[in-house]
């Protein structure tokens, strides 16, 4: 594993990933700051045509669930408060050809929360959207056991509820945390998929291969829970389905998922979803497999029940770069950040570093000053967390040169673009932290 990740970073030093960064700007010193290079209008327009280059269609699939009550009510504003915002404050609207599909239980038709949602939606969310916003209403059924069963069947058929080629799913507290450029979530036209590896212990995610195993018969490479959105071509959701079905003597895909996934309890769609793509559409995608134990053998400790431990063959060395995230989970956040679920003024910290962090570059804000610092010597550390995994603590050989790599070459390519931030959302978070004030 060690000459894995460190073949990986000299693979990339050495220029197989490319960036046309550099021949679109220069360093001017007499004014002693980065700029666009106004020698010849070529590199304006080789500018704006990179900036503004078309996206394949995509829609963002987003099942929302009300009636929460307690200490749970809360969540019923869970994705207006924190999907909703972010996603109208950092997607490029303008110039991504992207849908929202709001996905919303029939019987939460007549719900308050659902009411001023939908209000909120056609007011000021359809206008915006150029490739629309939508809520699409599901009927209950008898196949899953709980809420969340019910979620995760309904993105197994997200095939039903889109025309676009692709499909991105998100969950309804999902968190963008910097501006969204196209090569985030597709390269060389391919989708991203962004997920973990290595040896894991001790709670229920050491459970989930075995679920992926009960559904598929194939062992589980890696866990696809870890970023948002989890993007793939809509064709091969039932592809997937299918093989699911072949697999269990041709028995309906709905009576397998109640009968033998649901029953078994412990198994997630995307990881599921990603072990048949892994398998048979491997070259359809970009793979980033982040390992959480880089020393992993993948013989001690011995792979879990379900798990694939080969690690000689499964992985390649560009595998293993620390691909840059865009969205954090809200409510699984690592028990050391920032508390963005219980404060606002937290939530809107974060957003104010994500927009220091989005281009044109560099930002004149006064609050960006200690921001622009952190874009000059590392990283955005926001870009590297999901859930309760921290690729920035992975203590081992060259990790944070190359996170810092990554990190530049994503700022080299998209440091002159330039993005439509709403007005009123910037007057609330671009302001002193001090004149913020807690729930």
């Amino acid at each position: 594993m060690k000459t894995l990740l460190t073949i990986g970073i000299v693979l990339i030093s050495s220029g197989t990933v490319k960036s046309i960064a550099h021949k679109l700007v220069r360093n001017d010193s007499s004014r002693g700051r980065l700029h666009k290079h106004r020698v010849n209008d070529v590199y304006d327009s080789e500018i704006n045509n990179y900036c503004n280059r078309p996206w394949p269609s995509l829609d963002i699939f987003v099942p929302v669930s009300f009636g929460y009550t307690g200490k749970y009510s809360w969540r019923n504003n869970e994705f207006d408060r924190f999907f909703l915002r972010s996603f109208m404050l950092f997607w490029p609207l303008a110039v991504s050809n992207t849908s929202l599909n709001i996905l919303v239980d029939i019987e939460s038709q007549q719900d308050p929360h659902f009411l001023a949602l939908k209000k909120l939606v056609v007011t000021k969310v359809v206008p915006k959207v150029p490739g629309g916003a939508k809520f699409t209403f599901n009927h209950p059924s008898t196949y899953y056991r709980k809420g969340a069963d019910r979620q995760q069947l309904l993105m197994f058929w997200g095939d039903n509820f889109t025309s676009s080629e692709y499909v991105g799913f998100a969950d309804a507290d999902t968190v963008f945390v910097t501006y969204i450029d196209r090569e985030d979530l597709f390269e060389d036209g391919k989708p991203v998929v962004n997920a973990r590896s290595g040896a894991h212990c001790c709670d229920v995610w050491a459970l989930m291969p075995q679920g992926t195993f009960l559904a598929t018969g194939l062992l589980e490479p890696m866990r696809c829970m870890s970023y948002f959105p989890v993007i793939i071509k809509t064709s091969h959701l039932k592809e997937i389905r299918d093989f699911i079905s072949r697999q269990h003597h041709n028995r309906s895909f709905n009576d397998i998922f109640y009968e033998n996934i649901t029953a078994f309890s412990y198994y997630s769609q995307f990881n599921i979803m990603c072990t048949y793509l892994f398998h048979y559409h491997k070259e359809d995608y970009k793979w980033y497999v982040h390992t959480e134990t880089p020393m992993w053998d993948g013989v001690n400790p011995a792979p879990l029940q379900g798990q694939d431990g080969n690690l000689s063959t499964l992985f390649t060395p560009s595998m293993y770069l620390p691909k840059p995230r865009v969205a954090t989970h809200a409510r699984y956040r690592g028990k050391n950040d920032p508390k963005i679920v219980k404060y606002t003024e937290v939530l809107n910290f974060l957003f104010q570093r994500g927009v220091c962090m989005s281009p044109p570059f560099p930002r004149t804000e006064k609050v960006c000053d200690e921001t622009q610092q952190t874009v000059r010597e590392g990283y955005f550390d926001e870009m590297h967390k999901f859930e309760y995994f921290d690729m920035t603590q992975i203590k081992y050989n060259n990790t944070p040169e190359m996170l810092q790599h990554e990190f530049l070459m994503r700022y080299e390519r998209i440091k002159n673009c330039s993005h439509d931030w709403p007005k009123e959302e910037m007057k609330r978070i671009m302001i002193p932290i001090n004149d913020m004030r807690e729930d």
